[in-house]
Order: C-alpha cells, then structure tokens, then sequence
C-alpha cells in the first residue's frame, strides 16, 4: 500500500498538550464517560520560554489510565536514521493501526509557526503516510497557530529528528475494544470542589506542579497577566484565554451529559449559567484578539471588567451545582 489514513477526529479541547491524544480517544462511541470525569481542574503552567499560562491539569500517569488505548515506546537514535528507515518504520506501524507521536522541532518544519524562527520542541501526531510523495499526514497546530491537519515531508522529518541531540522517542498508541460506562459522580463532586477552593489536586500529591494558582484562583493570574500587557511587561499570548474558553465549554457540555445519562433535571438552570459563561468568555477571547491587532488599551479595561463579571457568576454556579449534586 502506498497511501494509508487512519480516522482522526477534530478533539473537543484544542488547547491543551492532550488535544492530539484526544482526537484519536474521541473515536469510540462511549468516550464521554471518561473524558467528562477529567479536565475540571486548572493551575498556572510554565512553558518552555519560563512563560507562565493557564492549563488543565492532567497528571503524568494521564495516557495511561485512558482505558480506550494501549501505547508502546520506542527508543530513536537520530544519528542513525536515514528517509528509508523513517518511513519503513512510520509504514509499517500506521498499517498495523498505530497512531504515532514523535518529538520535532519545529524550526525545521515548514508547516509549523515556529518554522526558520526558533527552535520549539512539540509532538506531532502522525496519522497516514503517502510512500510515492513521500509525506506524512499530520495533526497538530500550523504556523496560523490553528490546530488542524497538515502535511509534513520526509526529508523534513528526517531533518528535525536528526538536530535532536541524544536519544528521542517514538510513541505508536493503538485503540482497544475495552469500553467504559461509568462515571463517578463522587469524585466529579470531589474534584469540583479542589477547583473551587483552588487547591492543589489531592491525585497530584507525589507529582511536582509548579503552579502558583489553582483552580478558580487562576482567575487572580489572569487579571495580572491583562494589567502586564498593557504595561508591555508580558508578551502577547492567547493561549491561557483559550484553555478558559475551554474548561467553561467543556462544563456546559458536561452538564448536558449528566442531564441526558443521569436525569439530573434539577441542574437546568445551572446548564443555562454555564452556557452564558461560555459564550461570555468567547468574546473575552476575541476581544484579546482585536487587542493583538489594535493594542488599544479601552480594549483590556473591559476584559477586566468582564473577567471580574465572570469570576462572580462562575463561583455562584458552581456553588449552585455543588448544592445540587450533594
């Protein structure tokens, strides 16, 4: 076979590092059950520049207790690939119906932001090849900084693997027939609350998170982070906007969820505040956008104003909720 694609699906969360592993969990019919027990909590991340934004908690042991997959590691040695083994290798695990993850530098691939500009490692998802053009069909974020698919050609790949220094991975992660109907409500509850109160998870206990906020706190960070742009203390960064629009999407959609498969009636109202919040918090997002291209400051003074709108109406849903679901 020359040409191979396997399913991939658009993830419900595009801005957190998981969204790639995501859109391939988002293939089985009963993923919800688990993917709506996880991404209820927040705290202040780091990236590799020391920047600080917001992100979803998702511990480390987080791929493996996803009982839809099964993933293998295999050691690379980027000195000693050539085009030929790459894409033997890359061939033959997309025909036994392995997805794989590979870390690149996106200075070396055209297709990413980061191309020629400086050197970011990320993971790309590849999901299909093409042996006669020699390319990979890929999902990840272009150089509009939009998540979607893509292609990457060999040569490039071989060339990214190789500025690697020392040994880099390769990960192929294949579905399985298991399914998974449950959800704990408990620990929905329990979770909620630790976000609420802004703790550090209590599952994160022998794990290093080096937030300074949690939870509903990271609102406190967002409101320094609005006042530094203006001060141009802080660079400009979307993403920490994005992963809220997110975590009150995801909410909304989860309380839909538990309406349609636990006859929860009694949280209508509160499903009507998280979809307000929700569309609230995209025009705070746009509104970050318009200042990107305008840099008018009136621009950040009514984001704060809404951010503080939002943070008031977010804690009485939540308190609602809590009530609710005792």
């Amino acid at each position: 076979m020359t040409c191979r694609k396997l399913k991939v699906k658009q993830p419900p969360i595009i801005g957190n590092e998981k969204n790639q592993l995501l859109s391939i969990i988002s293939l089985k019919d009963d993923y919800e059950y688990w993917y709506y027990q996880q991404f209820i909590h927040l705290f202040i991340n780091k990236d590799q520049a020391d920047d600080e934004f917001v992100d979803f908690i998702t511990l480390p042991n987080f791929d493996n207790s996803c009982p839809f997959i099964t993933i293998n590691k295999e050691t690379l040695q980027p000195d000693k690939l050539n085009g030929v083994v790459l894409m033997k290798k890359i061939k033959e695990a997309i025909d036994s119906e392995s997805y794989l993850f590979l870390s690149v530098d996106e200075y070396y691939l055209p297709s990413c932001e980061g191309y020629n500009k400086c050197h970011d490692i990320r993971e790309i998802l590849l999901y299909g090849y093409d042996s006669t053009e020699e390319l990979f069909y890929v999902s990840g974020y272009n150089k509009e900084r939009m998540f979607g698919h893509y292609d990457v050609h060999l040569a490039d790949l071989v060339k990214t693997l190789m500025s690697i220094q020392g040994t880099t991975y390769m990960r192929s992660i294949q579905l399985t027939e298991k399914s998974n109907g449950t959800f704990d409500m408990k620990k929905f509850r329990d979770d909620l609350t630790e976000y609420m109160e802004g703790m550090r998870p209590c599952s994160a206990a022998d794990y290093e998170l080096r937030g300074r906020y949690f939870g509903i706190n990271v609102y406190s960070f967002l409101s320094s982070y609005l006042e530094a742009l203006t001060r141009k203390e802080k660079r400009f960064c979307i993403r920490s906007l994005q992963v809220m629009l997110e975590h009150k999407k995801t909410m909304y959609q989860r309380l839909i969820f538990l309406q349609e498969q636990f006859s929860l009636p009694q949280i209508e109202d509160i499903t009507e505040q998280w979809k307000q919040l929700t569309e609230t918090f995209l025009i705070l997002r746009n509104l970050l956008l318009k200042y990107e291209k305008t840099g008018e400051t009136r621009l950040i003074n009514s984001m704060l104003s809404i951010l503080h709108d939002i943070f008031r109406d977010e804690k009485h849903a939540i308190h609602s909720l809590l009530d609710r679901i005792d």
